[in-house]
């Protein structure tokens, strides 16, 4: 039988000005993490009901994508040191719009291999069960959008524990 050590991660190529990047998917722990640095994030992935406004989400997207392409493309992203995350962050604020468009393509189809439905049904239990919303203010989540739309401009600054 196979052990859980025995399989790596999920991972894919891109190229981006003739150079090579391998890319990962976010793991929950990144994930979780970007859902708290970037509430617009959360509320857009929690699928509620909620108003969102245009100026916190035009505040906060650049530096979600940012700190999600960075995350794709550093293994063991959360456990490097806050200057080496903010190079990653900065250095993917670089790409054009067109490039940070296919990189998250890309991640988001290495993160949910299988789509969101999973996820979304995951967290509506947890909620259930706990009675806590994942998304302070919003009803339980509902299944996710087929896209996603980001959240701040910094990167992660606590290292997930």
């Amino acid at each position: 039988m196979t052990s859980l050590l025995d399989i790596g991660p999920l991972t894919s190529t891109i190229e981006i000005r003739g150079k090579k990047i391998e890319l990962r998917g976010i793991s929950g722990k990144v994930l979780f993490h970007l859902l708290d640095d970037f509430p617009e994030l959360r509320k857009v992935m929690s699928g509620a009901k909620t108003e969102l406004k245009a100026e916190d989400l035009i505040k906060q997207v650049p530096g979600a994508i940012s700190t999600m392409i960075a995350a794709a493309c550093a293994p063991k992203y959360s456990n490097l040191a806050a200057e080496e995350r903010e190079k990653l962050v900065a250095a993917a604020e670089t790409l054009n719009l067109g490039e940070q468009a296919d990189v998250l393509m890309k991640v988001w189809e290495l993160t949910f291999p299988s789509g969101t439905q999973s996820f979304t049904t995951a967290l509506e239990a947890i909620n259930r069960v706990t009675g806590s919303g994942w998304a302070p203010d919003t009803p339980s989540p509902g299944p996710s959008p087929t896209s996603s739309k980001p959240g701040t401009q910094k990167p992660l600054t606590t290292p997930p524990g």
